[in-house]
């Protein structure tokens, strides 16, 4: 290597040393548990600490269910909106990340404003019902009446037949007002 090529990359390796938190330095050898995704969420967090960032952040340390970078370093420098809450919360139920979802609720979410009815519905209809248990279960006991969309009436009915009668669901009946429902359990809540 020439001399002129080398003064460059070492006054571009000074150059970057003024900005440490953009620098990651990994050592594959040293690694013996693989977490290279930790390193890569971790250096991605201390480079961008802005509120653009903060969403991406979290639905990675979901995704890659990494809770404790979530807590130690995301949830505690932000501060998130309801909805935003409510995004981290749908995902982490989806992936099954019991973990996030009781930090989520701890950390504010509203289970109460969240999970209406047609989330409820929208979350049993996300599951993929052919290889989840209790959806072979379910399939195989209601197979005249499922359609290839998972309906509260249909999870009612579930409910009855592998309870065998000591059970009566008001989400099996036809006609059921969930709207009606719903004013009952708020106003009850009250």
């Amino acid at each position: 290597m020439k001399e002129e090529a080398r003064e460059t990359i070492f006054s571009s390796l000074l150059e970057l040393l003024k900005y440490d938190n953009l620098l990651t330095v990994y050592r594959l050898q040293g690694d013996k548990n693989n977490d290279f995704d930790n390193a890569i969420l971790i250096a991605m967090i201390r480079s961008v600490s802005d509120d653009r960032a903060k969403m991406s952040q979290m639905m990675l340390a979901i995704t890659w269910d990494r809770l404790q970078i979530a807590k130690d370093m995301i949830l505690t420098r932000h501060t998130y909106q309801d909805h935003e809450l409510e995004q981290f919360l749908r995902v982490a139920i989806i992936q099954n990340r019991t973990g996030f979802v009781k930090k989520l609720l701890d950390s504010e979410a509203d289970m109460k404003h969240y999970l209406t009815y047609k989330e409820l519905q929208s979350l049993y209809n996300t599951m993929d019902m052919k290889s989840q248990t209790i959806g072979k279960v379910m399939l195989t006991r209601a197979e005249s009446k499922y359609d290839g969309v998972v309906t509260l009436q249909l999870i009612g009915k579930f409910l009855e037949e592998i309870i065998e009668g000591s059970y009566r669901s008001p989400l099996a009946r036809a006609g059921f007002d969930y709207e009606a429902m719903k004013d009952n359990v708020l106003r009850l809540a009250k």
